[in-house]
């Protein structure tokens, strides 16, 4: 089915319209006084006729409603418990209709199930329950009144089945519009995880660019300076040689400045062509991952006393960065997102946590995250060079990780997929690939 946003039906059946923020309270209240009302006009209209099995029947299609609503996580919910459920309510809602001596205000109950099987069935389920649950009150209303029963339940049946069928195309277009809302927010998270990678990569080709002229000037001065110095000192040494007095001591201090000279050539090129890619530079390439992305905040804080890193040191570290940035954007929820890099005795260390969902409650042992190909580089970048990564996520309390990195390569670094290691969760919810 579809609704005027052209969205498709496509979600997994919840409860999550009736349980989302604001609208849970509103929800509550709102079928509370529905249920209230019928009993309200079977007491108010009949005298308190109304038998015993009606009350018992009502009272429990309330507390059933209720235990639906209150209890039905706002996420997945198991198909066999949706269907018990749904086989609870259904035919307590039949039996209140049935079994009243009105046999018209009542018909709310059915409009209550259809609201809720909209919700936990899909749209054929949905339409063939109502359908049964119509014709079964039919026949009943058909077997129980003596006189003109048949035209009397053919008649309120197709009154019945108009306002179920109101109530199912409500739900069927609030779930569409609900699916509309999750793909934009999808969409704008992939956007924004797709500029955080753009930038990170601009970052990385002007780190790459800056090398490049350090290694470029490097060799200039290599190939042209140092080759005519070597020159000059050479036929300095040549010259002293052969002059004599005072053009001798000249020559002598001439040579010994070429020399030197020579040698802080040399010194220059050895410091270009390290290329330390940490510093102020560095810095500002890791706070731009973190403020290329809107939502959520992102706070990179770098130590001052950073230490500079080799290149390849400094593309694991910013890789780290990166990765955590994509992930609170695709997965985790989160408003905020604290990104500490610092150094202590000779051990870099990435520290990030945000106050995202964390792991989903119910999902299984550890954490319940599927570690994506992202984290999964994260880790083999860090093992790779002797360092170590390990995450937690527990449900309500977000996500943090912490990846250390030695300096220079120094300590061999094996952290296992799990727990103390690397740990089971990404940013996010459980269930999901992350990365």
């Amino acid at each position: 089915m579809t609704s005027g946003t052209g969205a498709r039906w496509s979600g997994p059946p919840t409860l999550a319209l009736m349980k989302e923020r604001r609208f849970e309270p509103l929800g509550l209240a709102s079928a509370a006084l529905a249920w209230l009302a019928i009993g309200v006009v079977e007491v108010i209209g009949l005298s308190g006729r109304a038998g015993g099995w009606w009350w018992t029947a009502y009272l429990a299609y309330g507390a059933a409603y209720l235990w639906v609503v209150l209890v039905a996580p706002g996420e997945r919910w198991p198909r066999e418990e949706r269907i018990v459920a749904v086989g609870l309510v259904a035919p307590l809602g039949v039996a209140v209709v049935v079994l009243s001596r009105s046999q018209g205000f009542t018909a709310i109950a059915l409009v209550m199930t259809a609201i809720v099987v909209g919700q936990l069935m899909s749209g054929r389920v949905a339409v063939a329950l109502i359908v049964v649950q119509t014709v079964a009150v039919v026949l009943l209303m058909w077997a129980t009144i003596a006189k003109d029963g048949a035209n009397y339940a053919l008649s309120t049946g197709v009154a019945f089945l108009a306002f179920q069928s109101f109530a199912l195309l409500l739900v069927v277009s609030m779930r569409a519009t609900d699916e509309a809302r999750k793909e934009a927010d999808r969409a704008r998270a992939e956007t924004e995880a797709a500029n955080a990678a753009l930038r990170a990569a601009q970052a990385e080709l002007a780190a790459t660019s800056r090398a490049q002229e350090r290694l470029r000037i490097a060799r200039d001065l290599h190939d042209v300076v140092g080759h005519q110095l070597t020159a000059l000192s050479v036929n300095l040494q040549v010259a002293s040689y052969t002059a004599t007095g005072a053009g001798k001591e000249q020559i002598e201090v001439c040579r010994s400045v070429a020399s030197d000279l020579l040698r802080d050539v040399r010194d220059v090129v050895s410091q270009l062509r390290e290329n330390p890619r940490v510093g102020t530079d560095f810095a500002t390439e890791l706070r731009m991952i973190g403020s290329s992305v809107p939502t959520p905040e992102v706070t990179v804080d770098v130590a001052d006393d950073l230490p500079s890193l080799s290149g390849a040191e400094a593309d694991v570290v910013r890789r780290c960065v990166q990765e955590i940035v994509t992930n609170a954007v695709r997965h985790s929820g989160a408003q905020s997102v604290w990104i500490a890099v610092e150094e202590l005795d000779g051990v870099v260390s990435v520290t990030a946590r945000d106050d995202g969902r964390g792991g989903s409650v119910g999902a299984g042992a550890g954490d319940g995250i599927v570690p994506g190909h992202g984290l999964t580089g994260m880790v083999e970048r860090f093992e790779a060079m002797g360092g170590s990564v390990a995450w937690s996520a527990r449900p309500g309390q977000g996500f943090t990780l912490q990846a250390s990195l030695p300096i220079g390569g120094a300590g061999v670094g094996a952290a296992g997929v799990g727990g103390a290691g690397v740990g089971g969760a990404g940013v996010g919810a459980a269930g999901e690939a992350h990365g």
